[in-house]
């Protein structure tokens, strides 16, 4: 059973409808989260990943369109 994954923005957390290996791609993990007009922009934006216990976070641009 896949653990449950949670993907935060800033200090909003996303919806994800979609965790787990891409079809077609060896060993390529794929999270589709939706990310709403009213998130936090910035230059340096932590997004967090969690799972299992586990969490990596990157720091990204988020620009508003």
């Amino acid at each position: 059973m896949t653990q449950p994954v949670q993907v935060t923005l800033g200090r909003s957390v996303l919806q994800s409808n979609f965790a787990g290996l891409s079809p077609g791609l060896v060993g390529v993990y794929q999270i589709n989260a939706f990310v709403p007009f009213n998130i936090e922009e910035g230059v340096q934006v932590p997004l967090t990943i969690t799972q299992g216990g586990q969490s990596t976070t990157i720091l990204i641009r988020v620009v508003n369109p």
